[in-house]
């Protein structure tokens, strides 16, 4: 089965996805053993993290396994696109509010607490990855109906 060249960019944005939200999930594991998973601005990546890997998996899954599936029709993807967009635009402003306290420089931190040196490092890397996860996922709705 050949795919349009508009299919093969599709697959290829959902597997970057893919590819990001994997770092956010290792990421926000990181973090949230570091705090026992206590914290729910930490918890909240790391759920929809999950949450996203798991139906994008799905997705992709019944895009090879059928032909013309539902998960790749335009009303199932914007209404798909929509929901995770607007989840991980909330999950992101809520956790950047919570981690506003974090130092933006890590190496501030004192020598002899690597371990929160390690975890700021780490703060910090899943703050930027997981809004440009939010920025890619929000761009493939918004263009959308431009490429289709």
């Amino acid at each position: 089965m050949g795919y349009s060249s508009v299919g093969k960019t599709r697959l290829k944005v959902f597997g970057l996805l893919c590819v990001i939200n994997t770092v956010v999930l290792a990421l926000s594991s990181r973090v949230n053993q570091f705090l026992d998973f206590f914290f729910m601005a930490d918890l909240f990546p790391f759920i929809l993290s999950i949450i996203t890997l798991v139906s994008l998996s799905v997705v992709l899954l019944l895009d090879f396994a059928m032909y013309n599936p539902f998960t790749s029709r335009p009303p199932f993807e914007i209404g798909f696109l929509t929901i995770l967009s607007i989840l991980w635009l909330a999950s992101n402003a809520f956790s950047t509010s919570r981690w506003r306290f974090v130092p933006l420089s890590c190496g501030s931190i004192p020598d002899d607490f690597s371990a929160e040196r390690t975890w700021c490092r780490d703060l910090q890397a899943l703050k930027a990855f997981v809004w440009i996860e939010w920025v890619i996922r929000a761009s493939c709705f918004f263009t959308y109906d431009i490429v289709r």
